[in-house]
């Protein structure tokens, strides 16, 4: 026998042989790699006030920048415009297009030039910024008219009761939107027209079934401040609700929240530039948002305003209703207040560069108070380039498209297509396909573990469920939500998906618990979840009495010691 010592060196010595070996391997028999190209130079992006004041520290950077178009006199009569700064309007460059074969933008356009700066001898000498591509950029209006129902919006534009969404459209156009995939609420409306995400992946399905808040960055504005820089744009959101719209964990609907207390915006805050919620009509939002546009109209923004007095019309069960006075009031307040930021964008010389969009995050049953099923709104504006009727998760990428943003890779990536292009081939069919489903999908099977059992340590969920759209499939326990993946997933005409989920109860206290199973269809707005749920019972192990405790570890201690003296016998 080897002593302990022997053993140890002869590892170590074999440890040394195949580090030795391994060395003259990589050495000798080095693989081939391919030669990747040289990376690109990125554009470094400066305020254009630092670039004015820098031109000659910049020489030969490669250069983006970003301010409004301007054709000054110039000695050089050189440049073929000048970009001058947004708010300090001293702080101006030349630029030249020509040699890129650049269109020249329209005057007064806001626009973000790379280029690389350079230097002329011409006529005494200058700096300017020789462009290789010119990209204008929008500010960005998103108006939120809650609860607008699209036959009566229609009725009460071609009866003239609309004016200033008519002059809206006149400028641009008025396209259908449906609701598909939730259902006809606030909570799941404005949070898909404010993410382009389907439901399942923000996990706001309707005012009651919202398991957490939205994922940070998946916001329009948190977006935009990301794209183009904290310090380069101003974003706001500013609203007529607190009810379904919280952006305070445990308040409003949260506090009493079936499967959690977190608000649906509770990252926003601290996102945005500017939040405002509240419980309040379109006068006092209203007002708000020309505040917003006097403080900030010389700056890059995005601001989300809604008017929530449509939606508080329509469930007043006194005097309110779909086909009431009330209701068709509110709306008429609604295109008053959006005429008023109009005029103002007019008033400050920024209607050029601002794109306007008008939109609801659900109609209203016909004749009625609520909106169960209220799918059918509209999206109107003055972008001339929206070409399509679309779904409501076309809305987040048709802003995107406006803000100049839509080259940019979301992640994850974006639901919904902007309505200025044409749906990719087979989504239109797909689309319509999933809006004639009207059939509840059957109840999930869980099949382990079976109602009334005694559960203690790891306890494997298992179930099944399927349906011809079936789409997400939510595993909770206690209306807590634990899962929704990943299942096996098996696709023929009919999706059937088969999960397991091992469910620790060992710190859980001992007592009833309800093991709840949610399935979804694609066409959520009309097909509520199918629910399958079991009652299990936690056991916990009953404690030993201390005496006995103590004996046990007396046995075991000498049992050792039995064990020990016999290997040295």
């Amino acid at each position: 026998m080897f002593s302990f010592g022997e053993r140890s060196n002869a590892l170590v010595l074999v440890a040394l042989i195949l580090t030795a070996l391994f060395a003259f391997w990589s050495i000798t028999f080095q693989p081939v790699k391919a030669q990747s190209a040289p990376p690109i130079p990125a554009y470094v992006f400066y305020d254009l006030n630092y670039v004015a004041s820098n031109l000659r520290g910049l020489n030969g950077s490669m250069i983006a920048t970003r301010g409004l178009t301007k054709f000054l006199g110039s000695i050089y009569m050189y440049e073929d415009f000048w970009l001058q700064d947004e708010i300090n309007q001293s702080a101006r460059v030349p630029v030249v297009v020509r040699f890129a074969g650049l269109p020249v933008p329209g005057n007064d356009s806001l626009v973000q030039v790379q280029g690389t700066v350079a230097f002329s001898s011409l006529e005494g000498g200058f700096f300017y910024l020789n462009a290789s591509s010119v990209k204008e950029v929008k500010n960005v209006i998103l108006i939120g008219w809650d609860g607008v129902q699209r036959n009566h919006l229609f009725e009460l534009l071609n009866n003239g009761s609309l004016p200033n969404l008519q002059s809206l459209i006149n400028d641009g156009t008025i396209a259908n939107i449906t609701v598909s995939d939730h259902r006809t609420d606030t909570k799941s409306g404005w949070t898909q027209i404010l993410t382009g995400y389907r439901w399942w992946r923000t996990g706001v399905y309707n005012n009651a079934y919202w398991f957490h808040s939205i994922p940070l960055g998946y916001t329009i504005p948190e977006r935009v401040e990301r794209y183009f820089g904290e310090n380069k744009v101003i974003t706001a959101h500013i609203t007529g609700k607190l009810g379904h719209m919280e952006v305070q964990d445990g308040t409003g609907t949260t506090a009493n929240g079936s499967y959690t207390h977190e608000a649906i915006y509770s990252n926003l805050q601290s996102q945005v530039d500017i939040c405002n919620a509240g419980d309040r009509n379109a006068t006092v939002v209203g007002s708000i948002a020309l505040q917003f546009l006097g403080n900030h109209s010389k700056s890059h923004f995005f601001a989300f305003i809604h008017f929530s007095d449509p939606d508080s019309a329509g469930h007043n069960t006194a005097s309110g209703g779909e086909n009431s006075a009330l209701y068709e009031n509110a709306i008429i307040r609604c295109d008053n207040w959006t005429g008023r930021i109009l005029n103002r964008l007019n008033a400050l010389n920024i209607s050029q560069n601002t794109l306007v969009y008008v939109t609801a995050d659900h109609g209203f049953d016909e004749n009625g108070t609520s909106h169960n099923y209220a799918p059918f709104i509209t999206l109107a504006t003055n972008d001339k380039r929206v070409m399509r009727n679309g779904d409501e998760v076309d809305v987040a990428p048709t802003i995107y498209y406006g803000l100049g943003m839509w080259d940019n890779a979301f992640e994850p990536a974006l639901d919904g297509y902007p309505l200025q292009i044409s749906l990719p081939a087979g989504v239109g069919e797909r689309r319509l396909a999933i809006l004639a489903d009207t059939t509840q999908p059957p109840k999930p099977t869980i099949t382990s573990p079976v109602a009334g059992v005694n559960v203690f340590g790891p306890a494997i969920v298992t179930f099944n469920a399927s349906d011809k759209n079936l789409k997400t499939v939510l595993l909770l326990v206690n209306n807590t939500f634990k899962a929704d993946g990943p299942w096996i997933w098996q696709q023929n005409e009919t999706v059937r998906v088969n999960g397991a989920y091992s469910w620790h109860t060992i710190d859980l206290p001992a007592g009833k618990y309800v093991i709840t199973v949610l399935a979804f269809d694609e066409h959520g707005a009309a097909n509520g979840p199918a629910m399958s749920t079991v009652t299990v019972n936690v056991a916990t192990i009953p404690e030993m009495p201390t005496g006995l405790a103590a004996f046990a570890i007396l046995i075991f201690a000498t049992f050792l010691l039995v064990v020990v003296k016999r290997k040295h016998i």
